[in-house]
């Protein structure tokens, strides 16, 4: 601590780095800067049982230059009361209090609605440890905006609700955000909660709504089946009956997706289904010029000889296929910077504009090709910017397009929250809150598993081509630095454009050399049924 009162360059690396950059002289019994050599840090293990000196090895390993103890316990100018709080305030441990304070730090800006579903993308996460620590200490900001919906919805401006009332409707509101999802609050304690849907559902149903609840649920009850037709007009109640008829039978046992999934599976849907074509690509003919309908011909008819292996000859699996050379990157300089310059033109100048993300990827077809042209640093750190287009790594909510995959571009950064606007998709133009969460990367290199806090999502400049699926381009680059791997992979990447003129392709050799021939892989006997 003394070397870095004097010595800026002693506080550029953490303390397990310092014998890297610095060498004890044992008789002037100061430390100098190394000249010669290498040495490598460490720092003994610490059980946590040993409380506060635990926490001050996890700072050690955090913190640059601190030239007091006290320093190591400041965090964004504030003395923290504890190592263990100094930790608790990074978001260096385990627990829950950063979720907490993302609802409390969303609050500011998001409104009710918003922060129930921020609750519910938690729980969907698996990312809280205590689910009912957290509702105990955000429940009146996640209550937001209940009383007035149900004052509004039951045409009573005068209504009050006491705090158990206020709390069940509150976790009914999350509970159609788990159900959309194929989750319940039941998977995450509801007992601790303080949950029971049917039991609110049931309470609030009138009589003539109940009379036909008990007869309907008598034949469920009996195994008696039967055809129920419930006649009402609008504003009587029907769908709010379903909701808790729907209610009760899960409560029984069995999901609305474990139904679904046993029927499905012992059905046999594909012998008796009778298949339609469609022939004319929408992606390629809508709002195109008449006069270029020809030239969308074209290339309509040779993507569609790329998918089906029509083109390289003879194809029993793979073929080598030549791409015109007026789609090929041919620069030898700086072809990568080529690729880059022809998918995002001007970037500094138009990552403001809402659509500029939206209709423009490179594509590549695998991930450590997506990330060198990313360029980002190693996945446990992630550098954002205002504007930056990324992607969310895991399904939170896909009823709101919120799937593995989706784009999103940044609009705020905040400590525990970045606020987002949807970049595909159906949902194109929503906001969205997206925290951090557990996740358990799928690495096969080592021979365990482990998991880390972080904010599910990547920058994306560019993305594996089978994340791709789907989207429309008006601007698309394809680095092949090394060819397909799998059925249709080609074809799914090329597909992906507007037109002929929104597309380049990079193509390496084995030797890293530019050429325009590359390997397309069809198997045809999968378009044998069809």
């Amino acid at each position: 601590m003394k070397c870095n009162e004097i010595s800026k360059e002693a506080r550029k690396p953490i303390y397990v780095e310092f014998p890297t950059k610095f060498v004890w002289h044992r008789k002037d019994l100061i430390w100098k800067p190394r000249k010669v050599g290498y040495a490598v840090g460490r720092i003994h293990s610490v059980s946590p049982k040993l409380g506060e000196t635990y926490f001050l090895r996890i700072l050690l390993n955090k913190v640059k230059g601190p030239k007091s103890f006290e320093e190591i316990r400041t965090v964004n100018g504030e003395l923290c009361s504890s190592f263990k709080d100094a930790c608790s305030t990074l978001g260096l441990l385990d627990d829950d209090k950063e979720f907490i304070d993302a609802i409390k730090e969303a609050n500011l800006s998001g409104s009710g609605f918003y922060l129930r579903f921020l609750f519910a993308t938690m729980l969907l996460s698996n990312s809280l440890c205590k689910p009912e620590i957290v509702w105990q200490n955000t429940w009146e900001y996640l209550s937001d905006g209940i009383l007035y919906s149900q004052q509004q919805r039951l045409k009573s401006p005068g209504l009050s609700l006491n705090e158990d009332q206020l709390k069940n409707l509150t976790l009914f509101e999350i509970e159609q955000i788990l159900l959309r999802n194929n989750s319940s609050l039941k998977h995450y304690g509801r007992s601790t909660l303080n949950w029971n849907e049917f039991d609110r559902l049931f309470v609030a149903l009138t009589n003539e709504q109940r009379d036909i609840f008990l007869d309907i649920m008598d034949a469920v009850k009996h195994n008696r089946g039967g055809v129920f037709f419930v006649y009402g007009y609008g504003g009587t109640g029907k769908t709010f009956l379903w909701k808790t008829i729907s209610a009760a039978i899960r409560g029984q046992g069995g999901s609305r997706q474990n139904i679904v999934n046993a029927s499905l599976s012992s059905s046999y849907l594909w012998q008796q289904c009778k298949v339609h074509k469609l022939t004319k690509n929408m992606r390629l003919t809508v709002g195109s010029d008449p006069s270029s309908i020809e030239q969308i011909r074209d290339f309509a008819t040779w993507l569609l000889d790329m998918r089906e292996g029509n083109l390289g000859g003879p194809n029993d699996g793979e073929a080598i296929v030549d791409i015109p050379k007026d789609i090929v990157i041919t620069n030898p300089h700086d072809h990568i910077g080529s690729l880059i310059s022809f998918v995002y033109p001007s970037i500094l100048e138009n990552f403001n504009i809402p659509d500029y993300f939206q209709e423009r990827a490179i594509l590549a077809p695998k991930n450590e090709v997506v990330q060198e042209i990313n360029d980002r640093l190693p996945n446990h750190k992630l550098i954002l910017k205002i504007g930056v287009p990324v992607m969310l790594l895991r399904n939170i909510d896909q009823k709101n397009g919120l799937c593995n995959g989706t784009r999103l571009q940044v609009i705020s950064l905040g400590k525990r929250v970045i606020e987002t606007v949807i970049l595909t998709g159906s949902n194109i133009g929503n906001q969205t809150s997206i925290l951090r969460m557990s996740l358990t990367p799928s690495e096969d290199k080592i021979p365990f598993k482990f998991q880390r806090r972080q904010f599910p999502l990547t920058v994306c400049f560019a993305m594996t081509i089978n994340k791709s699926q789907g989207q429309s381009l008006s601007k698309v680059g394809l680095f092949l630095k090394d060819p397909v791997f799998t059925h249709g992979q080609l074809y799914v990447a090329l597909s992906r454009v507007q037109s002929r003129q929104g597309l380049k392709l990079l193509i390496l050799d084995k030797d890293g050399r530019l050429t325009n021939k590359t390997s397309n892989i069809v198997y045809k006997e999968v378009f044998r049924n069809l």
